[in-house]
């Protein structure tokens, strides 16, 4: 079975690439670039033909090669189109990866980080060079495009970071706490197999050097200069990386350590921007994100930044695969394209740096603009704008379950829903975690699968309702066993009753609280928070879902829909075959829904079928 072609990825997660074609235009040179510790990195240089003015450069660290034997490329049309518009475009293989030397102890390392600063030391230096230069990637070239800033480097004017994890422990990983099966089970194999040089393992989950001649990446990643003899001696310094496979099957907390040699200071936390952001920040180097509702936690993680940087910051968030390469908008029809295309997604790029990198241009310089957060709203297919998160105009509305599978903002009143997991509940396989390994996203009309969850839904509302944000939830819960997880779903029932995924939080149930009420922060999910629930008592637990922005048409219902499992894409808790039988007290259970004022958000008329 050919396994999906994926080169670029994020800490832990992969999207989907180009087909890949070898250039005519523009032409490349390669190099070993000394690091900071002088392990030599390899480094390829594309710029135009006929290119010979200083001009600025973009750069990208990847773990996924620099390139394939021959000068192949991944993404050859954001090379042309970075190229054409005046920019080198220098791409690097971290050390321990590709063509490079040295070993890995820890994904993004501090070593990998002083590695940056040394890149632009010695680009700064070469002919060609304008002395300005800004980082770019996706995913995980967007991880190490944000951390770059924290080198402080004086050339250093912009970055550009899409799709990438804020926090990998909570937005790709183990999300509330449960394993995330699909990067648990892929990404590893698939690093470690480029690692060895091994593409047909990669790309196709096989052994043999010929498993796909003819596909641009069987021979193997591009040595630096045609100097295969420095290619195996790079090869054999990657034998000491890190095991990420066996790194990942002990991964629980996000305090466990994510280093080859065990080394408690270094966990998946303490790699990820989300705990380095103050040293990111202080750079003060203009940043420009992009993430999509659809796709892993990468919407929260940009919504985070935007709420905690202080530095000029845009962000865009659409409606799109992981990558911005496909649309993901459940109302959209078939075969629509993203909006806005890759080419006008780099157009976008391009046009943030240019002020910034360019010293004859006449465009103002993004610090002058703030923070800017331009977003996309389903349902009516609308880019909006705004300088703060949530907008002004949105107010959370509490909503309740009633007997019946009712969802109302009437008073709760006592009562309990007994739900016993059926561990067969799934979203698919085109979800927002599986687009980070170059799926689709379409998780179809889930009236269906709804059947088998636990769900309460409102009256349909007389007017359209928009839903801008991030929903929550409180659900107190008397749990069978000691171990489990909680899925919770907003959907939206639409007036020809076909229901939508529109957003999702999930939490371990070992991340509880006993009391109910009171102030309460979200886990850091370390190993010292985690305690068995006690089996008969209530327990409380506090939820966030994944942001959305949504206009409903009139008619339309929202619906919160509760699971224990996820089959097709989380562990299964508890392990092993026993069941799980969850009792929901609905008198201390409440949803929030974030709501447009302009909404009409609370006007509904009654209808008791649902």
């Amino acid at each position: 079975m050919i396994r999906r072609s994926f080169l670029l990825g994020s800490a832990l997660a992969l999207a989907p690439i180009c087909e890949g074609v070898a250039l005519a235009e523009p032409v490349s040179e390669s190099h070993y670039v000394p690091g900071a510790d002088g392990v030599l990195l390899a480094v390829d240089v594309w710029r135009g033909a006929a290119s010979l003015a200083p001009m600025p450069a973009v750069v990208q660290f990847t773990r996924y090669w620099r390139a394939f034997r021959g000068g192949v490329l991944a993404e050859p049309s954001s090379v042309s189109a970075l190229t054409q518009a005046g920019y080198a475009v220098v791409i690097v293989d971290v050390r321990g990866t590709g063509a490079s030397f040295g070993a890995r102890e820890a994904e993004f390392s501090d070593a990998e980080v002083a590695d940056m600063g040394a890149v632009f030391d010695w680009i700064v230096r070469q002919p060609w060079s304008n002395g300005r230069l800004a980082t770019l990637g996706t995913s995980y070239l967007g991880n190490t495009a944000e951390l770059a800033a924290m080198t402080r480097h004086p050339a250093l004017r912009a970055v550009v970071s899409r799709f990438s994890d804020f926090s990998e422990y909570r937005h790709a990983v183990r999300p509330g706490g449960v394993a995330n099966a699909v990067i648990a089970a892929e990404w590893p194999n698939f690093v470690m197999a480029l690692d060895r040089n091994d593409p047909c393992a990669a790309f196709m989950g096989q052994a043999g050097p010929d498993c796909a001649p003819g596909a641009p990446w069987a021979g193997g990643v591009r040595p630096v200069e045609s100097r295969d003899d420095m290619l195996i001696d790079a090869l054999s310094e990657h034998r000491s990386n890190a095991n990420l496979a066996e790194i990942m099957r002990r991964l629980r907390y996000s305090d466990d350590t994510f280093h080859r040699d065990g080394r408690a200071d270094v966990t998946l936390d303490s790699v990820s921007p989300a705990m380095r952001w103050p040293a990111i920040d202080a750079a003060q180097v203009p940043s420009f994100h992009w993430a999509s509702w659809f796709d892993a936690g990468t919407a929260e993680g940009v919504l985070e930044r935007f709420r905690l940087y202080q530095g000029p910051m845009r962000a865009v968030i659409g409606a799109w695969t992981h990558g911005g390469g496909r649309r993901a908008d459940p109302f959209a029809r078939g075969g629509a394209a993203p909006d806005p295309t890759p080419d006008a997604q780099i157009r976008d790029i391009i046009a943030f740096l240019n002020p910034l990198l360019k010293a004859d241009s006449a465009s103002p310089a993004p610090a002058a603009y703030g923070k800017e957060i331009r977003y996309f709203t389903l349902g009516v297919n609308t880019w909006r704008t705004s300088d703060v998160w949530p907008p002004r105009e949105v107010e959370m509305r509490r909503w309740r379950p009633h007997a019946g599978g009712v969802l109302s903002q009437r008073a709760a009143r006592a009562g309990r829903d007994v739900y016993d997991v059926d561990f067969a509940a799934t979203t698919g396989r085109a979800n927002r975690w599986h687009t980070q390994l170059g799926a689709p996203v379409d998780y179809g009309d889930r009236a269906d699968t709804d059947r088998a969850l636990l769900t309460y839904t409102s009256e349909p509302f007389t007017g359209a309702v928009e839903l801008t944000g991030a929903a929550s939830a409180q659900i107190t819960l008397i749990s069978s066993q000691p171990d489990g997880a909680i899925f919770v779903y907003l959907e939206a029932v639409l007036p020809d009753r076909r229901v939508i995924n529109l957003a999702e939080g999930v939490r371990r149930l070992t991340f509880h609280q006993r009391r109910a009420e009171g102030a309460s922060q979200e886990p850091r999910f370390t190993r010292a928070e985690a305690r068995d629930a006690p089996v008969g008592e209530w327990i409380t637990l506090r939820l966030s879902l994944s942001p959305i922005s949504v206009v409903l048409p009139p008619d339309s219902r929202i619906r919160f829909a509760l699971a224990g499992a996820d089959a097709d894409t989380f562990e299964r808790l508890p392990q092993g075959e026993g069941q799980l039988r969850l009792t929901i007290d609905r008198r201390r259970t409440y949803f929030e829904a974030p709501t447009a004022s302009s909404g009409g958000g609370s006007d509904s008329r009654r209808n008791n079928s649902h």
